[in-house]
């Protein structure tokens, strides 16, 4: 498979990323190398950081899954996902990853 410039620099930063242009965010025209998902999900994570965010593991989980369900029903073909809801179920998904993160971190210390 041929990919351009533009999606190999996608991969480096987010390997899942889809890497379409269509779903990524743009600024005065120009896509983000990150699709809008990816994206919130980064904001998610940031947000999760600087709040210093501390929740238990269900709590994370029930955080993420949205964004989960939502990736793979469109992913599968069953629904047609739509920038708002990237980012509107990517956010709390990137704040349950870093619930999940430090949980993983306490309970293995894998960081």
């Amino acid at each position: 498979m041929r990919m351009s410039g533009f999606t190999r620099s996608r991969m480096k930063v987010m390997p899942f990323c889809n890497g379409d242009p269509c779903s990524a965010i743009r600024v005065a025209g120009i896509a983000m190398p990150l699709c809008t998902r990816c994206t919130a999900l980064i904001a998610g994570v940031v947000v999760g950081y600087l709040s210093e965010l501390s929740l238990s593991l269900p709590a994370g989980v029930l955080l993420a899954s949205p964004a989960v369900l939502d990736g793979a029903l469109h992913h599968l073909g069953e629904v047609q996902s739509t920038n708002l809801r990237r980012v509107l179920t990517g956010i709390p998904g990137g704040m349950g990853l870093w619930v999940l993160a430090i949980e993983a971190n306490a309970t293995l210390g894998v960081l």
